[in-house]
């Protein structure tokens, strides 16, 4: 993908969109209200109570200027920054302007990045993480089974709309260079959520809602979290490999309570889940992490940790895969960092850096690349349309 050169001009809804195409090679230009820029670099938590993390997170790799478009100006200098683009990213509130860039820039992909439909009675809805993951479903089906909806961490609705919106995009890329018409995408992050799960097409078949299930997996048993001497497992047998439930029980010594015939079908073991979790519950309960993973996947019988954030940083596989890596921070210090979950043969794996300073790229892409003259410079500083 090198050699693409994306405009992001969005909201924090849609900034891991720009971050997967950064990560795959994508000159990513990041606009940014002059003198405050994007609403996420305030956002605690706070790196050294200057900027936000998750803005240092989703931004990383951009390049960052700043432009009032609310300004004739401003948006006149937008319209020619659009001449040497690939593809721009917006939200809903550029919406007025679609017509106007897709006639001066015909070539232009336009990807329009909604967290519900614009079109409809939730159009206007603020279209935050927490509501965007209620109103698209999942949020009913988290929990435990006698409890309420819960939210799960971190922006969900955000990184599935933002991941589709990044694949919509690089799709109407390959369209345009094979010769077809210019792009206009929408990607609405509410049906983006909904679409994740078969709650609809299961709704249909049983009439009812599906139910929420806690760790528990809604075909596997065992298939859920189990507590250790030193932390968390989480085992998953299911009948779709092979032997499973054979080599399962053979690993834990045969026990007398699970060697009734009936519990090789799967279908009776989901009926009897509870008491194949006591069984399992009470063999696990003294054992220490590593070595019940390690037993386990030596008998083929799909076991993981389940890790926290320092086991991740620690993690032998993940380091022998280069999945942890090195991110350069503002002040130029260098600290680990999850690696580009996307490799290209073509792109060389280099140290990640994090979301530049605000307008740091304005001398480069609008100062030089637009041919702003000194004193026409001066001007636009003064009046705060850079």
């Amino acid at each position: 993908m090198l050699g693409l050169t994306v405009v992001e001009l969005v909201n924090p809804v849609g900034e891991y969109a720009g971050r997967l195409l950064a990560d795959v090679g994508c000159t990513v230009i990041k606009i940014e209200p002059p003198g405050i820029g994007s609403p996420s670099r305030h956002r605690p938590p706070l790196w050294q109570g200057e900027v936000g993390l998750r803005h240092l997170f989703y931004n990383a790799d951009k390049k960052s200027i700043t432009l009032a478009v609310n300004t004739p100006t401003g948006l006149n200098l937008f319209y020619q920054l659009l001449k040497d683009a690939d593809a721009l990213l917006i939200t809903p509130e550029m919406e007025p302007f679609v017509q106007t860039i897709t006639e001066i820039h015909p070539r232009l992909v336009v990807a329009v990045l909604e967290g519900f439909p614009a079109v409809g009675t939730l159009g206007a809805m603020p279209a935050e993480d927490l509501l965007l993951f209620a109103a698209g479903g999942l949020m009913y089906l988290s929990g435990e089974p006698d409890g309420e909806p819960v939210v799960a961490p971190g922006e969900q609705a955000f990184v599935v709309g933002g991941a589709q919106a990044a694949f919509a995009v690089l799709a109407a890329l390959r369209v345009c260079r094979q010769g077809g018409p210019a792009q206009v995408v929408r990607v609405s992050y509410q049906a983006a959520l909904m679409a994740q799960e078969n709650m609809v097409s299961e709704y249909v078949h049983k009439g009812r809602p599906t139910e929420r299930t806690g760790s528990q997996h809604r075909m596997a048993v065992p298939g859920r979290i189990y507590r250790c001497r030193d932390g968390f497992v989480h085992f998953m047998v299911v009948n779709s490999q092979p032997q499973s439930w054979q080599r399962f029980v053979a690993w834990m010594g045969y026990p007398s309570e699970l060697m009734n015939e009936a519990y090789t079908d799967p279908n009776y073991r989901r009926a009897h889940a509870e008491e194949v979790d006591r069984v399992v519950a009470a063999q696990v309960l003294d054992r220490g992490r590593t070595e019940l993973v390690e037993s386990a996947q030596q008998h083929h019988i799909p076991c993981a940790p389940v890790n926290t954030v320092a086991d991740i940083l620690r993690d032998p596989h993940l380091m022998e895969r280069g999945l942890v890596g090195q991110a350069v921070l503002p002040n130029g210090t260098v600290n680990s960092f999850p690696a580009r979950g996307i490799r290209l043969p073509s792109m060389a794996v280099g140290p990640i850096h994090w979301a530049p300073d605000l307008g740091s790229d304005n001398e480069e892409i609008l100062h030089q690349g637009l041919g702003i003259g000194p004193e026409e410079w001066e001007a636009l500083l003064a009046v705060g349309v850079i």
